[in-house]
């Protein structure tokens, strides 16, 4: 019975795999690295976005009020007007002979 074996090439073997092994894991942690710093960018963007959209909203908040307090402001203005050249049509009609 042979009790002796060469185990060289075994041992070359298991020598290569650990090595394959430890280049896995060091390309996986830079991979890890670089999708976590590219999350933390994506997240920086995201947050800019949300800011930027609350300020447009409150953009369009501020314009719509801006516009109908123009509105109001235009039909109370006309209002104002009008009245007063009303009677003064009325009043010259009235003394020209008008009948209205």
């Amino acid at each position: 019975m042979e009790a002796i074996r060469d185990i060289t090439k075994q041992k070359e073997i298991e020598h290569e795999l650990v090595k394959y092994q430890y280049y896995l894991e060091e390309l996986a942690q830079e991979r890890i690295s670089k999708l976590n710093e590219l999350t933390i960018d994506l997240e920086i963007e995201l947050e800019e976005k949300r800011e930027r959209e609350e300020e447009l909203i409150k953009a369009k908040e501020i314009a719509e009020k801006a516009d109908k307090l123009k509105s109001e402001f235009l039909a109370q203005m006309s209002h104002e007007i009008r009245t007063p050249i009303n009677t003064l049509v009325n009043f010259s009609g009235m003394v020209l002979g008008w009948h209205l």
